[in-house]
């Protein structure tokens, strides 16, 4: 009961403050289609595809499996505006602490690529 007094509330507030409760969650509802959609895996998936006329399928693979195997698992799912450089980093550390200095620096690079 309570709750549905506060959201009552809510709804009263949005209306006395000249906006739309529908549009709000529409808009709300777009928001987090957006942020399903931008996610690092799938924008990384997507440059990809766009790559693969100017790369080797042998390099695209390369590429698609130091990612699958270093930064998806930790970053794939997060939307790719909220992903800080700090969060970044200490995935690339992680990659280094494993000895693999190759690949770590390997994808630092490919994220600091202006056509991503």
């Amino acid at each position: 009961m309570k709750e549905a007094r506060e959201k009552g509330e809510e709804i009263r507030r949005t209306v006395r403050n000249g906006d739309d409760p529908s549009e709000l969650r529409k808009k709300r509802k777009i928001e987090i289609k957006k942020n399903v959609f931008n996610t690092f895996e799938n924008i990384a998936r997507e440059w990809l595809k766009k790559k693969r006329g100017s790369i080797t399928p042998r390099h695209a693979l390369c590429i698609m499996r130091r990612l699958e195997a270093n930064i998806f698992l930790f970053l794939g799912s997060m939307p790719i505006k909220k992903i800080t450089p700090r969060e970044l980093l200490a995935v690339i550390r992680q990659i280094e602490t494993r000895g693999a200095f190759e690949t770590a620096h390997r994808m630092l690079q490919k994220r600091s690529r202006t056509d991503i």
